[in-house]
This record gives C-alpha cells, sequence and structure tokens, in this order.
C-alpha cells in the first residue's frame, strides 16, 4: 500500500485493542488508524498508551457526542496524535464534526458524506458552506443551524429526498 501514499489504514485488524495493533504499527509502511467503532475513553487510551496507532478516528455519533469526543482528543493530545473524527451520519452530525473541529487542538480533518445535489443545504436555512475543501462552522445558537420542518418531514415520508 506505501506506493499509493494513502494518509493511513484504517481498522485493519479486529476493531478492540490486542498486542496485535502494536505488532501491525510496527511493521506497517504507512500510518495506523482506528476509533470509528470505539465508544469508551479507556478503550482508545489502550491504543495509545501501547502506541498501537498513529491516528484515532472516534464517531461523536458513539463516543458521547462534543462531550465525549474532547475526553478523547484531550488524551489522544497526551500522546501527539492527531484526531480525524468518523462520519457518515446526517447533516446535523456533519455540523457537530465541524463545531468539535473548531475547538480541539489536535484535530486533523473529519470523514463525511456531503451528498451531491443540495439535500444538506436545504435541509437548514444557514445551508451549507465549503469552500477550498473546507466546510465553514455556523454561528448561531447551538450548533448554529435551523432545521426545516417540511424538507425533513419530506426526507421522512418518501423514505428520501426528491
Amino acid at each position: 500500500m506505501a506506493p499509493i501514499k494513502p494518509l493511513w489504514i484504517e481498522d485493519a485488524l479486529p476493531v478492540m485493542y490486542s498486542d496485535s495493533w502494536q505488532s501491525f504499527k510496527r511493521g506497517a509502511a504507512v500510518r495506523v488508524a482506528t476509533g470509528e467503532k470505539l465508544e469508551h475513553p479507556a478503550e482508545f487510551l489502550q491504543f495509545m498508551a501501547n502506541g498501537a496507532i498513529d491516528v484515532i478516528h472516534p464517531d461523536l455519533a458513539f463516543v458521547g457526542g462534543l462531550t465525549g469526543g474532547r475526553k478523547i482528543a484531550d488524551l489522544a493530545e497526551l500522546f501527539y496524535i492527531p484526531v480525524v473524527t468518523h462520519n457518515v451520519g446526517s447533516y446535523v452530525q456533519l455540523i457537530a464534526n465541524a463545531h468539535y473541529g473548531a475547538s480541539v487542538r489536535n484535530f486533523l480533518m473529519s470523514e463525511n458524506r456531503i451528498p451531491q445535489g443540495d439535500l444538506y443545504a436545504e435541509m437548514s436555512e444557514e445551508g451549507i458552506t465549503v469552500k477550498d475543501g473546507l466546510l465553514k462552522v455556523p454561528n448561531g445558537p447551538g450548533l448554529g443551524i435551523t432545521l426545516r420542518p417540511e424538507v425533513m418531514n419530506q426526507i421522512i415520508e418518501n423514505g428520501k429526498w426528491e
């Protein structure tokens, strides 16, 4: 894999920590990441304390939201490990990840699934702004978004956006 220069290899072994992760990282020619299926700071700490990963990949939906994510990022900072959020969730999760990234010192980037077309932009009054690969963080109260109920209801009723 090294010749294609991936940013990292993700979840190459069974998700929970074992000494195999440490051995794998020692022999890996590319950076090693894990975390999208982990939930508790102690699960992440095992990887970090044993030098078994280069990048953590928490999913805010599983780790306790912004608060749980901050605990994990603070632990990672002690080990000089960057944070890359896993995000294949909703528009709300995308915006939560943007706020999280703006507040975490060791945040590197976020995986996301901004759909083609205007789906996410139509879901809120504020829309969505991406420029040069960077998502603008809304600055209103809460997450800074006002969801449009008529759009959300249409998605629910149809099972998809039309």
